[in-house]
């Protein structure tokens, strides 16, 4: 029995739905479970955003590493996940600075997305397999006290700030 006018047009309005949703899956960031593996950067973002040339050392996406740890904890990958969401969350949007001083990689089931926050201006960059797939305006500072904890914690050098 072929479909009528309304059911057809709801079924392909869901179909559209579910596809962005999808897609806006894929370029978030966001996943429904947790990384299996995270790890947390301090980067340079001042020395890069002047482009100054690198020093030799570790680099990430192009930004300058300071130092960087490893969070095997469960819970507290966890913990900044969740920050991290609740900060873009409550973004007010950003300016134009783009002074990156954070980075967090997470890894699950094999593929990496390498987060590059600028807390500044309320900004970050999201990279997929060392591509751009997303710039955004948005996102709040609220995280940045918890990142800041977890890295000076690992003896850790911050990046110096102006703010």
């Amino acid at each position: 029995m072929p479909l009528t006018w309304k059911p057809r047009r709801v079924l392909i309005g869901s179909m559209f739905v579910l596809a962005g949703g999808v897609v806006w899956w894929l370029t978030s960031g966001h996943s429904p479970a947790y990384p299996d593996e995270l790890t947390l950067y301090s980067i340079d973002g001042p020395t890069w955003s002047l482009e100054q040339p690198s020093t030799g050392g570790e680099q990430l996406n192009g930004f300058p590493v300071l130092g960087k740890v490893e969070v095997t904890d469960e819970r507290q990958r966890q913990e900044i996940v969740d920050a991290i969401d609740s900060a873009i969350k409550n973004a007010n949007g950003g300016k134009t600075c783009f002074v990156p001083r954070h980075a967090i990689r997470a890894v699950t089931d094999g593929n990496v997305v390498v987060t590059v926050i600028c807390f500044e201006c309320g900004n970050y960059n999201l990279y997929e397999a060392q591509e751009l797939v997303r710039s955004s305006h948005g996102i709040s500072p609220e995280a940045q006290p918890l990142l800041d904890k977890v890295l000076t914690d690992a003896g850790v050098t911050l990046a110096p700030r102006d703010y």
